[in-house]
This record gives C-alpha cells, sequence and structure tokens, in this order.
C-alpha cells in the first residue's frame, strides 16, 4: 500500500466539470491510454478494449450510472500508476497518450468518484485505487492509496469505473458516443487483422466496434465544365485524386484529396486529419469542412470531396479535438502546396453524376442542367387515360387528380446533436426550454413556443457573455462574424434570429395581437441548429477557461 499527492489544490478539480470536453473525445482519453500502452509495449496480438455502458434504469442497482473501461493491454506498473495519477505529468514517449492530463480531467468530468485496477506484465502485484473527489474536499485531503495484492490472475491490462456518471446514458447517447468512437479509431479498428478490437455494450447488450467507409471508390470520370446551366464533358476519364505532401510550420503534413464517386452531406466528413492515426477531426458528426476548401457546407463541394491528411506532429489542444493552428492559413498553404487540387475542386463544383457521359479526347458533349430551384418540383398527376398508369417509383399511385399537398410541420423537430450539447452543457434551463420547444405543438401553442423560441436564444447570449443593451440577433450576427460563419450562414441564421425576435416580442408584448401558428419555427431551427451547436461549445469553454492554468 502506498499515497499518491493528487494535488496541487483540490478545490480546482471542480472546473474540469464544465472543461471544453464531449462524451465520446473525454472516452477517448481512455482509449489513447490503452492504445498508447499496446503500442511501445510492441505485442503482436490485438488489444481487446471493452466499453460497457449503464444506464440509471439498469436492472441491477448498483450498476446503474456506470462506465467501465477495460482493456487486456501492458498495465500500468507502479512507477507510471504515481505519474498516471498527477495532474501534469506527462509520459516520456509522445503518441496518443502525451499531455499527461487525460485520464485525470476525463475521470472528472464524467463522475466525481472513480476506480482504477491494473495488472502490469511480469509483475506480481494489482494495484487498485478509488477517487472520490467530494470526499477528498471534505476531509480536505490532497492524497489517496493505492492497495497492491499479490495477483495470480493471467490477465493483465487496466480497468477503470467511473461511478455515477453524471450525464445520463440514455440509448441515443450511448448510439452517438459509439459512433463517434468508431470513425475516431478507424484505423485502428479496421479490416480484416484490425490493431484493436473495441467492443462495447449498453446495459449488457455487446457489440463489436466496425467501420465502414461511406464510399470506397473515388471518381473516375472526364472534366466536367460548367457554363451557365451547361455541363460539358471535356476529354478522357481522370481518376479524381491529388496526393498531399508539404511543410506547414515547420511539420510534414501528408495523405490525399479526392472526389467519391458517391456524395453525402450527411457521412462525408469531409477532410479527415489524423494525428498518429487517430482521428483529431473530421468525423460525420463533427465534419472539418474548412470554408477555403469547402465553400459553404450545402455547396457540392461537401458532396463529395473528401480527404485524409497525417499531422502527427502539429500541435493539437488539451482535449485531443481539434488542431490549434489558422484553419484559413492552413487551407492556403494546402492549396498552394498541392498541385492539381484546385482543378479537382473545380470539378468537385460542376460534376453531376446524373448527366455523366464520357467523350472521346478530341470531343466535347454539351449537357443541359435544369437551373437549381429551392423547392422540389410538383408531382405530375396521372393522366386520365383508359392506359394502365404506371406507378412512380417510391409513391402509391392514387385515382385522383387532387394535387398533392404534402402537410405542414407541427413540432420542432428534436436534433440529437443539440440535446447532447445541451447535456454536456448541464444547464437545466436551456434543456427544459428545448425539450418543451419540440414538445409543443407549433400549430396548437404558437404564442406559447415563440415565446420559448425568444427566451432560449435570448438566455443563450447572456450565456455567452451578451449585455442587456444589445438584442440577440445583433449579439449573435457580431459572435458569427468572430466565428467566420460564411456569408450564406450568417444570411440565413440573422433571417431567422430576426424573425424570432421580433414575434417573440409581439407574442410577449402587444395587447392585441399575436401568432396563430408557429410551423415556420421548425425551419428556423434547423437552420439554426450549426449556431445552437457552436454556442453552446463557446459557453462550455467559457466556463473552463481557468482550466488550462491548472495545468
Amino acid at each position: 500500500m502506498f499515497s499518491v499527492d493528487v494535488s496541487p489544490d483540490m478545490n480546482m478539480y471542480t472546473l474540469l466539470v464544465n472543461q471544453a470536453y464531449d462524451s465520446s473525445f473525454a472516452l477517448c482519453e481512455f482509449i489513447d491510454n490503452a492504445i498508447h500502452a499496446h503500442l511501445i509495449s510492441k505485442k503482436m496480438s490485438p488489444l481487446n478494449i471493452n466499453l460497457d455502458f449503464y444506464s440509471n434504469e439498469n436492472l441491477e442497482s448498483n450498476m446503474r450510472n456506470k462506465i467501465v473501461i477495460r482493456d487486456n493491454g501492458p498495465g500500468i506498473n507502479r512507477t507510471l500508476l504515481e505519474k498516471a495519477l498527477k495532474p501534469a505529468s506527462k509520459p516520456v514517449t509522445k503518441g496518443l497518450s502525451e499531455f499527461g492530463i487525460g485520464m485525470k480531467a476525463a475521470a472528472v468530468w464524467f463522475a466525481d468518484e472513480w476506480q482504477i485496477k491494473t495488472h502490469p506484465l511480469k509483475d506480481n502485484n494489482q494495484y487498485t485505487c478509488n477517487f472520490n473527489l467530494n470526499e477528498l474536499l471534505q476531509k480536505q485531503q490532497s492524497q489517496i492509496t493505492v492497495f497492491d495484492n499479490i495477483c495470480s490472475d493471467s490477465w493483465t491490462g487496466t480497468e477503470i469505473i467511473l461511478i455515477g456518471v453524471r450525464r445520463d446514458i440514455s440509448q441515443e447517447r450511448y448510439q452517438a458516443i459509439t459512433d463517434d468512437i468508431t470513425h475516431i479509431y478507424q484505423r485502428f479498428i479496421y479490416g480484416d487483422n484490425p490493431q484493436v478490437i473495441i467492443t462495447s455494450s449498453y446495459n449488457g447488450s455487446p457489440k463489436t466496434l466496425s467501420f465502414t467507409p461511406f464510399s470506397p471508390l473515388t471518381l473516375r470520370s472526364p472534366k466536367h465544365v460548367k457554363k451557365g446551366n451547361t455541363v460539358t464533358a471535356v476529354g478522357p476519364e481522370h481518376l479524381w485524386k491529388v496526393p498531399v505532401d508539404f511543410q506547414y510550420l515547420g511539420e510534414r503534413i501528408h495523405g490525399f484529396i479526392e472526389i467519391k464517386e458517391t456524395g453525402s452531406y450527411i457521412n462525408n466528413p469531409g477532410l479527415v486529419m489524423f494525428r498518429h492515426d487517430r482521428v483529431i477531426c473530421g468525423i460525420p458528426t463533427k465534419k472539418y469542412l474548412p470554408p477555403r476548401l469547402f465553400k459553404t457546407s450545402n455547396k457540392h463541394r461537401a458532396l463529395r470531396v473528401y480527404g485524409e491528411l497525417n499531422l502527427d506532429s502539429s500541435p493539437v489542444s488539451y482535449t485531443k479535438d481539434r488542431f490549434t493552428f489558422d484553419n484559413d492559413e492552413f487551407c492556403d498553404a494546402l492549396i498552394e502546396a498541392t498541385q492539381g487540387l484546385n482543378e479537382l475542386l473545380s470539378q468537385a463544383d460542376a460534376y453531376r453524376a446524373n448527366i455523366n457521359t464520357p467523350s472521346s479526347p478530341t470531343s466535347t458533349t454539351p449537357i443541359h442542367v435544369p437551373a437549381p430551384t429551392q423547392t422540389p418540383p410538383p408531382i405530375q398527376t396521372p393522366p386520365t387515360s383508359s392506359a394502365v398508369p404506371v406507378p412512380t417509383p417510391g409513391l402509391t399511385p392514387y385515382p385522383s387528380v387532387t394535387p398533392y399537398n404534402p402537410p405542414a410541420p407541427t413540432k420542432i423537430q428534436r436534433s440529437s446533436a443539440v440535446e447532447i450539447k445541451l447535456i454536456e452543457l448541464n444547464s437545466q434551463k436551456l434543456c427544459r426550454i428545448y425539450h418543451s420547444l419540440c414538445t409543443v405543438s407549433c400549430a396548437e401553442h404558437a404564442v406559447l413556443v415563440y415565446v420559448g423560441a425568444w427566451s432560449f436564444f435570448e438566455t443563450m447570449a447572456k450565456l455567452l457573455g451578451a449585455s442587456s443593451n444589445i438584442n440577440f440577433p445583433d449579439f449573435f450576427k457580431n459572435m458569427m462574424d468572430k466565428w467566420q460563419f460564411n456569408r450564406e450562414d450568417k444570411k440565413s441564421a440573422g433571417s431567422s434570429l430576426a424573425k424570432i425576435h421580433e414575434e417573440g416580442n409581439l407574442n410577449k408584448h402587444d395587447s392585441i395581437s399575436f401568432n396563430t401558428n408557429a410551423a415556420q419555427l421548425v425551419i428556423h431551427f434547423q437552420v439554426l441548429e450549426k449556431l445552437i451547436i457552436r454556442s453552446v461549445d463557446e459557453i462550455i469553454k467559457v466556463k473552463c477557461s481557468k482550466v488550462i492554468s491548472f495545468f
């Protein structure tokens, strides 16, 4: 038995609760440690990591609100364990686990109490300890006891149990976390002989995480040139993929950028940025679509342009979810250094899969492209004739000539991405308002929904530091400028905020006028989803701004 000093100031641990993590990247701290130890041990067999989640409705009451992370790696010997339990004690070897703050910061972010058990290779002892923040603060202690016991178990590795997780683990949240982890560790778990096997479970139901690329094939097509509403396919087919290899801020960046044959706005993460084979940014839920390369997120580039870049030596945030360099400067250097990239981006702008017709090297094939419209064309009613009508694929034909009139939406669509962020922020007011907004009918309770929407954005602005003499549309306009939102996103978000502000004030203050329907709020909240997520991220960062000095 021995003691480890986990100070400096125990009260500083309370700040870790509000640091700028999200659930997926916080769990990655434990996975990083396990993989890092496995790689430097040079074991040939794959590393097995188990992530077991238990909700507050688990049948076994002693397992409720727990997360268990267990691996069969080399374990942590006594010397390394003492260092691991001390804040800001960095490992000697650079790699996935090099900051020396991850395990402690992530554990306290999840729960006030956690346990660690480890059995190192070539060691007869098993080490266990319990960290209980509330108990340490109450007793004004800064040391924890590590117990060492003789162990004949053949298992080696480390097990960490997070007890009383403060953010409830719903089935939806569990699915979102495991999806993120699958993409973050794609290089480790992909293929028939993976380096790492990650198995997760929810209340005892297990699954093995398996990565599948969203589109495995690179586009092969002639060059497409767009003039007005006409696209011309010119010359022979090309494989639209360029290698990347250049120096930025003294560090090597290498990889590739390509156009995918099959595109997806939802599943394409944009540029996937790896550091020591672990994704830092560029996953479907946190796409990396820098405007210098992709323009706006609803343009054709975001549909098919995909890249993988390795930045092993470039600096990252301590939460390891972003690189700390300037995105615009990085993209400018990338474009300048990468031959053929501008041509590839132009091809992504012009390419249309449904009109892709190959042409010979000496001929051109002009193709007319209909002008884009904001709404889908009306569905044509079947002609009146004695012939049997041919059903439209995907639609059930009706023998009526009544034009199709889709029902108006009645509720604000609940966004899992927004909901997860609000839970992480731990703001009861914003969580309650958002839940109510997504529950109440916009048709039956228009006044309540508009006032609730006004209150939601007003509260969010106050949490970001807005003064009382500025309204929230103007405040968020300034913030979007600061956060470098592109022109189209600022315009659409600004318009939605202005309408919410105007209608909210009308329903609150006018003695006669009020809204009888709030269906437009459904669209407003879809438009504003990106702004909400970014704002909540910034509020979390403001709350934990003092954490960095702790380390």
